[in-house]
């Protein structure tokens, strides 16, 4: 490092000691990059040099080195605005047309757009550089997830669902045949209570009544049909004594068609008839044992059935809280 410090040192030295007034047909020129410039036309000026050593001078053509300056903002038509140029060394200036540079259509959240018809709206885009605007046209964008219902199908009248424009505040209509399981149709889906063996008659609810549909249930092998005449929402059904471990399975038709189902699959076998259980009440424990022999009640809420086998039940408020089954 020292002896490098001391080869800048005498380096240094020697160009101070060279005189400046060598002659200029001697000197080795060293030319001065601090040039005076002179504008020649649109693509060229002069440059001016000088010798560091002898000050001899030169000059040459040169082409302008172009520096952008900015965006003439009052200068623009539908296509083009313009763009001035100034050159770094000589100060010339010029300007030139330039293509507009319109906001990307991945950023579009940022436009403005306007309802034109059912099928098109009209949107105003910027260029990016400049204030020129253009009014662009477009398709609606309609999308499920922005739907709205108006109007739910049933099983005899279309639904309607109400698409909004994700872009602007167009909509429109879509009319939708009934379809089981869709959020735009009506549901017709129907539940029933345990079917205890003796028992002559199934009780029905309906989420929906509708005159002119079917219930149908079908117990074992057997089917029962009732037509629905009223807007009532409990239908008793008559059928036969159920067997132990009949399925119990309910649909509502209209015109032959399943338009609901029983949503109590997993309930629907038929109590055995000797089982009683805890909570049933006492019309399940009449279907299942048959009427008592005897009843008698007490204070707090207690009733008593008796049979003649020695078999008994005791009720709290109305439900099973201990029973005998003499049989087993």
């Amino acid at each position: 490092m020292k002896k490098q410090w001391i080869g800048f040192m005498i380096a240094g030295m020697l160009v101070a000691a060279v005189p400046t007034n060598v002659n200029a047909e001697d000197c080795y020129h060293n030319w001065s990059y601090s040039a005076d410039y002179t504008k020649l036309d649109d693509t060229y000026h002069q440059a001016e040099y000088y010798c560091y050593y002898c000050n001899a001078k030169k000059t040459e053509k040169e082409k302008h080195t172009w520096l952008y300056e900015e965006i003439l903002e009052d200068q623009y038509d539908a296509n083009y605005h313009t763009v001035q140029y100034e050159c770094m060394d000589c100060g010339a200036v010029k300007t030139e047309k330039q293509a507009h540079s319109w906001e990307d259509e991945d950023y579009d959240e940022y436009y403005t757009y306007y309802y034109e018809n059912k099928k098109y709206h009209t949107y105003e885009q910027k260029c990016e550089e400049c204030n020129a605007k253009r009014e662009l046209r477009a398709p609606h964008r309609y999308f499920s997830f922005y739907d709205k219902i108006a109007k739910y199908a049933t099983f005899n009248k279309k639904g309607i669902l109400v698409y909004s424009c994700i872009d602007c505040d167009g909509t429109k209509k879509v009319y939708k045949k009934w379809k089981s399981g869709t959020d735009y149709s009506r549901n017709y889906d129907i539940k029933h209570g345990t079917v205890f063996n003796r028992q002559t008659s199934i009780t029905v609810k309906l989420k929906r009544p509708s005159k002119g549909t079917v219930l149908q249930a079908t117990i074992g092998t057997k089917k029962y049909k009732k037509k629905i005449k009223n807007n009532k929402k409990t239908v008793k059904l008559n059928i036969k004594p159920a067997e132990y471990g009949e399925k119990v399975k309910l649909a509502l038709y209209y015109k032959g068609k399943k338009i609901g189902k029983d949503s109590c699959d997993y309930n629907d076998e038929v109590w055995y008839s000797n089982r009683v259980t805890e909570g049933m009440t006492q019309k399940q424990v009449r279907y299942t044992w048959g009427a008592p022999s005897s009843t008698s009640s007490s204070s707090y809420g207690f009733t008593y059935w008796n049979w003649d086998d020695g078999s008994m039940v005791s009720f709290r408020n109305g439900v099973v809280d201990y029973w005998f089954d003499a049989a087993n």
